[in-house]
This record gives C-alpha cells, structure tokens and sequence, in this order.
C-alpha cells in the first residue's frame, strides 16, 4: 500500500508540473509575439530552441508514463488472477464448510438417536428394578412365604442377576457410544470454527485485493490524465513550434527582402541629383584627370550648390576625398550592391551612418572642375560596376 501512496503522490506532480507548463506556454509564445516591430530572427531562434527542448522533456515524460502504465496494467492483471485464486479457495472453504455442517446435523441424528435408546434402556432397567426390588432377597422369609418351590426361586434369582449383567453391559456400550459421538461432535465444531476462520481471513484478504485493484485503477486513471495534459501539451507546442517556424521563415524572407531590396528596386531608383546627363556608361572621358578612360558609371551636369541625395536606403561604407575620385560618398545596400556618388563638393554624412532613401549626402560645387565636369554617379555589384541608367527610374535623365 506504500508503493501504491508513493506512485500516486508521483502522478500527481506529474500532472501538477504537466499542467503547470500547458499553462506558462501561453506566456512563451507571447514572447515572441509581444515586440510592436516583430521579433528577431535570433529571438525565435531562441524561443524555438526552448520550445524544442520542452517538447524533447514532455516526449520523455510521455515515454515514461507509459512505460509506468505499462507496469500498472501488468500489476492489475496480476490482481486479478490473485481475485480469481482468492474466490477459488473462499468456494472451496465455504464447500467445505456446508460438508461440515451436513456431517454435524448426521451427528447431531446420531446423538439424538442415541439419547432416545437411552431413555427406553433406562426405563426397561427401572421396570426390572423395580421387579427385583418387589421381589427382594432369596433369604429365609422370601422362601417361607413365597408360594413358589425353592428351586424356582434360586432359578428366578440367576436369570435375573444375569439380565441385570447384560444391562449394565449395554449401558456401558451406550455410554461409551455416547462419549465418542460427543468427542466426534465437539471435533467437527472447532473444525467448523477454524472454516468460518479460514473464511473469514480469506474474505479479509479478497477486500485486501479488491482494495489494491481499486487503487491501481484509480492511478490508472490519474496516468491516463497525466498522458492527456501531455499530449495536449505536446500538442501546443507542435502547434507554436509550427508557428515560430512560419514566424522564422517569414523573417529570414524579410530578411532576404530587405537584403535584395535594391535589387527588387532596380529601375525605380530616383535620380541622385537634377541636372543633365553629359556621360554615359561605357563611353571614353574627354576631359578632367581620368580623359580617355572608358566610364565606370554616369556624369550629370549640375548647378553649383546642387543637393545630392541618396538613391536607396544603406549604410555608409566610405565618406572621404579619394584618390581619382574626389570628396566620395560609398553607400552599402547589403546583398553587396553598393552605390558611389563622386565629385561632391561637400559630404555632410559620415562612415558608419544609417541613411535613408532621398538622404542628403552633400553637394556638388568647384571640386567638380578638377575631373570630368559633373556628378560622377555609378551603382556595382561587389567590385562590378553596372550601368546605373539601367537602374534609375526611366527619363530620370
């Protein structure tokens, strides 16, 4: 029964921790969910990670309730045949106490029947003593006056002392008939006794059973419960695993997006600057410090002081004078496409900062005159450059 008590109590904190994590679930996926900007990739990462790990225990949990339900079930079946043995032996008991009581009513004839051969015995021998009483002694006065011979006398006397011999043997008979069927009786009532013992103890240790199979039953019942809180835990997990996973994906895709989104915006970039197109992509450079190089990108004629912005979103990779280049702004895309916008006058943007599409980079002035004249604008792909007219928005120039 102590076996039985510990099991229970372990059930029971099985269930208590089963549905203290069905209910703290909530709570996790709402983690994820809670950020106004949305969750990070390592976040979900995390939290998947977490959820991996609590459907890896609660798997573990379910293995071992079975397995436990198993062993109770084996024990039940045990029981069982135990209930089955025990009724048996109580039928057999209770036979053999319905004989005793058959060859304890036999008994009880017997002794009655004894008792009334008794009786009768006992009034033929008062009837002969009386007879011997009223005749007496064979002495001197019994002869004198008796009208019978004194040979028929002595005769009546033996006949009567022999009866009388006869009697008192089958009295003793009788009475030792008497003690054996009384020791007989007696015997067969403690026999009777020790059954309904026998039965009583039997009957004690069938409740016993009954009670241990009633107890197992009800820890069946509890693992069943404690299976159910797993399972349905295990299935919200399954679910919010799903869910972050969908939610990861989504975020890598945003990702990938944002990191191709210069690509995606390929002809939609606005212009870096107003003014007029003087060099195309490709064509030989007739003046400034790099004449008769072919052109990397495009030269747009501009007013003095003309704003130069950005064309994309980024980071700014470079910020500088360079050499070849002048007063040089490199802006980084991601998904390594880079713009460079040269020739500036002036930069008001730094290395390292986070710009905006349409984000003020500088402008354009005198520093113009020392190269091609103009802004000198060109879009690559790494260390490839492209032919940015193919990127900007059409009639941009």
């Amino acid at each position: 029964m102590i076996r039985i008590k510990h099991n229970t109590l372990k059930a029971s904190l099985l269930i208590l921790f089963a549905a203290t994590a069905f209910v703290a679930l909530p709570g996790l996926l709402s983690q994820a969910r809670a950020r106004k900007k949305g969750p990070s990739a390592k976040s979900v990462s995390i939290t998947i990670g977490k959820l991996k790990e609590g459907i890896k225990k609660h798997e573990d949990k379910l293995l071992k309730s079975a397995d436990q339900e198993m062993t109770v079930q084996e024990e039940m079946e045990l029981l069982d045949k135990k209930i089955v043995k025990q009724r048996k032996k109580i039928e057999e008991l209770n036979q053999d106490l319905s004989d005793q009581v058959e060859v304890l009513k036999d008994k009880e004839k017997e002794l009655q029947k004894a008792e009334a051969a008794r009786d009768k015995l006992l009034q033929h021998l008062q009837k002969r003593l009386r007879a011997f009483y009223l005749m007496g002694e064979t002495g001197v006065l019994n002869v004198t006056f008796s009208n019978k011979t004194l040979p028929e006398l002595m005769l009546f006397s033996d006949a009567f002392e022999r009866l009388v011999t006869y009697d008192q043997s089958v009295i003793d008979k009788y009475r030792e008939t008497v003690n054996e069927l009384q020791r007989t009786k007696h015997a067969q009532e403690l026999e009777n006794a020790l059954l309904q013992e026998f039965i009583r103890q039997a009957e004690e240790e069938k409740q016993a059973l009954h009670q241990m199979h009633s107890d197992k039953e009800a820890l069946m019942k509890r693992i069943k419960m404690q299976q159910g809180l797993y399972k349905l835990s295990l299935k919200e997990m399954h679910k919010a695993e799903k869910d972050l996973n969908k939610t990861l994906s989504k975020i890598k895709r945003n990702a990938e997006r944002r990191k191709k989104a210069f690509l995606l915006n390929k002809k939609r970039l606005p212009r870096p600057v107003k003014g007029r197109l003087v060099l195309r992509f490709g064509e030989v450079i007739q003046d400034g410090l790099n004449r008769g190089e072919t052109s990397k990108g495009i030269t747009v004629a501009t007013a003095k002081g003309a704003a130069v912005h950005a064309v994309f979103k980024g980071k700014v990779a470079f910020a500088g004078y360079k050499k070849g280049f002048g007063n040089t702004v490199v802006i980084d895309h991601g998904y390594k496409y880079f713009t460079v916008t040269a020739h500036l006058d002036s930069i008001v943007v730094e290395e390292g900062d986070r710009i905006k599409k349409g984000s003020l980079l500088g402008s354009t002035g005198d520093m113009a005159t020392l190269f091609t004249k103009g802004l000198y604008f060109e879009v690559r792909i790494g260390s490839k450059q492209q032919d940015p007219l193919k990127w900007l928005k059409p009639g941009s120039y």
